[in-house]
């Protein structure tokens, strides 16, 4: 009789791209064992477990956020597995108020944010709002 060897090893790999297929290089890819990957050049990523290897898998990069944000595995006993991870950057909402020496708030002073980030107008209370991109 002729045995077969199995390997014990399972490859996880995958990709990050956004809706329009762009794709997004330099992603950690963070295991729930501990180990850190990075995605490469072409923006894919891959290593192997063991067998049976339950965990997750989680995308990081400063500035993004990644859907699903986390992915739970669970290794079978010989099928590969495919990940694709889906990011958007990341908006932040900065605000304040302006006022002048004394307290008294001002009303209809510009902020302009660099980088192209637009601008806002502060209100009768001071106040302003505006959402920026990270980049």
């Amino acid at each position: 009789m002729v045995e077969f060897f199995r390997p014990a090893y399972v490859t996880i790999s995958g990709i990050v791209r956004n809706e329009e297929n762009n794709k997004l290089a330099v992603v950690n890819i963070l295991l729930s064992t501990g180990e850190t990957y990075k995605t490469l050049t072409d923006c894919d990523f891959s290593f192997i477990v063991s067998k049976g290897w339950i965990g997750s898998i989680t995308p990081s990069k400063l500035g993004y956020t990644f859907t699903p944000s986390s992915y739970s595995v669970t290794t079978s006993l010989n099928n590969d597995l495919y990940i694709e991870f889906n990011y958007e950057p990341k908006n932040f909402i900065i605000q304040g108020r302006i006022t002048d020496i004394s307290g008294t708030p001002l009303n209809g002073v510009t902020v302009t944010f660099g980088n192209n980030g637009g601008v806002a107008h502060s209100d009768v209370n001071g106040n302003y709002s505006h959402e920026v991109s990270y980049f």
